[in-house]
């Protein structure tokens, strides 16, 4: 099962912006990229694709959801 979050963090940044943030606080830039999105069910259909393409995942049936937290629903993301 694969589940992120409404009032995520990561909506509200690009991955320029978050890596500034970090050069400005540690003084240099990460390596890596934050992964920041701007759909959150189309963040969780890529990091399902993610999953069912590792060879380190042995099973394949990953099913992914958005947990609402302002009502509590989680809905699945198809």
């Amino acid at each position: 099962m694969l589940m992120q979050h409404t009032d995520c963090g990561m909506l509200r940044i690009t991955d320029e912006a978050f890596a500034q943030r970090m050069e400005d606080f540690a003084g240099q830039r990460p390596e890596w990229d934050a992964h920041a999105f701007e759909d959150l069910e189309e963040s969780v259909r890529a990091s399902k694709r993610t999953i069912e393409g590792s060879p380190f995942i042995a099973s394949r049936r990953v099913r992914g959801f958005v947990y609402d937290v302002d009502s509590g629903e989680l809905r699945e993301v198809t």
